[in-house]
C-alpha cells in the first residue's frame, strides 16, 4: 500500500518522515497565521499538536482563519482548528487549550513539546514563549505578518531559535515596554497602542490581515520546521517577506556577540523548571 507521505518522502526520505511523526508541536495562536500552520503541520504528518488560543471566532475572522465557516462564529478557535486537523488526519493526537497562555496547565503542556510556533500579536506572550523555549531548549518559530494600514508596506517575518546562539530578546525583536504592559497586573495594565504595526486609534478593531500574506509567512515557517526536523539543511534564524517587492530575504546572522551579553541566553538557557515560569501567572490564578 502506498504511503500518504510518499511524495514528500521523495524529498527527505522515510527516516525524515518518521522524525516528523515523532514531533509534538505546540501552536500558540490559532488566528490567520496559526490556523495555516496547524493545517500544514497536519498535512506534513506530525504526531501531536497542542493548540492554545482563548479567543472565539467573530465575523471579521472569516476572511483568514483556515477551516472556519460562517456557522463557526462564536466557536473557540482551538475547536475549529481541532476539527480541521482531524478532517485532514485522524491519527494526529490533539490537545486543545482554549485558554490564555498565562495559565499553569498551558505552560506545563508546552514544556513537553518538541517544537513550538508562536503566532501572537503582542510582545508579552512572545517574551514568555521566548523564555520557555530558551529554558527548555525547545526549537521556537516566531511568526508574524506586518501590514501598514495604507498599503505602503506589507509582508511578515519568521524568526527561529534552534541552538544555543541567540534568542528573540537579544535580536531586538521584543519590546520590553510592550511586554511589561501586557504582563502587568490587570489592575494596572495599559492597553497596547499598536497592533500589526498600526496605531489602534486608526483602526475600528484590529490591524489589517489578508489570507494570502498570512499563508506565505506560515509556509516559510513550516518549511523551516521541516528542514529542522528532517536535517535537510540548517534552518535560517530569520526570514523576512516583503510582499510589496515580492521577495524573501535572509538577514545577516550576526547574533553571537549580542548573545554573549543576553540575560536569557546566559542565565536562562537550559535551566528548565528553575526558570520559574509561574512568575508570569496572574496573581488571581
Amino acid at each position: 500500500m502506498t504511503s500518504r507521505y510518499e511524495r514528500q518522502e521523495r524529498l527527505f526520505g522515510a527516516e525524515g518522515q518518521a522524525l516528523i511523526r515523532q514531533s509534538r508541536v505546540g501552536v500558540v495562536g490559532l488566528g490567520g497565521i496559526g490556523s495555516h500552520i496547524a493545517q500544514q503541520l497536519s498535512y506534513l504528518g506530525v504526531g501531536a499538536l497542542t493548540l492554545v488560543d482563548p479567543d472565539t471566532l467573530d465575523t471579521t475572522n472569516l476572511n483568514r482563519v483556515v477551516g472556519a465557516t460562517q456557522t463557526d462564529v462564536g466557536s473557540k478557535k482551538t475547536s475549529i482548528a481541532h476539527r480541521h486537523i482531524k478532517f485532514i488526519n485522524s491519527d494526529i493526537i490533539v490537545a486543545e487549550f482554549p485558554n490564555n497562555l498565562l495559565t499553569a496547565p498551558v505552560l506545563a503542556k508546552l514544556t513537553t513539546c518538541t517544537h513550538i510556533f508562536g503566532c501572537v500579536d503582542n510582545d508579552g506572550p512572545r517574551l514568555v514563549l521566548n523564555e520557555l523555549c530558551v529554558a527548555y531548549e525547545i526549537p521556537y518559530f516566531d511568526v508574524a505578518s506586518e501590514i501598514v494600514n495604507d498599503g505602503s508596506d506589507y509582508g511578515g517575518r519568521v524568526s527561529v531559535i534552534f541552538d544555543k546562539a541567540g534568542c528573540l530578546y537579544c535580536r531586538g525583536e521584543i519590546s520590553t515596554e510592550e511586554a511589561r504592559e501586557y504582563l502587568a497586573p490587570s489592575s494596572t495594565k495599559i492597553d497596547v497602542d499598536n497592533v500589526y504595526g498600526v496605531h489602534r486609534l486608526h483602526l475600528p478593531d484590529s490591524g489589517p490581515s489578508v489570507v494570502s500574506i498570512n499563508g506565505t509567512v506560515a509556509s516559510l515557517a513550516v518549511t523551516e520546521f521541516m528542514v529542522t526536523v528532517t536535517g535537510l539543511r540548517r534552518p535560517h534564524r530569520a526570514r523576512n517577506y516583503n510582499g510589496k517587492m515580492a521577495i524573501v530575504t535572509i538577514p545577516p546572522d550576526n547574533i553571537s556577540a549580542k548573545a554573549e551579553h543576553c540575560y536569557y541566553c546566559k542565565s536562562i538557557r537550559g535551566i528548565r523548571e528553575r526558570a520559574n515560569l509561574q512568575k508570569y501567572l496572574p496573581c488571581e490564578e
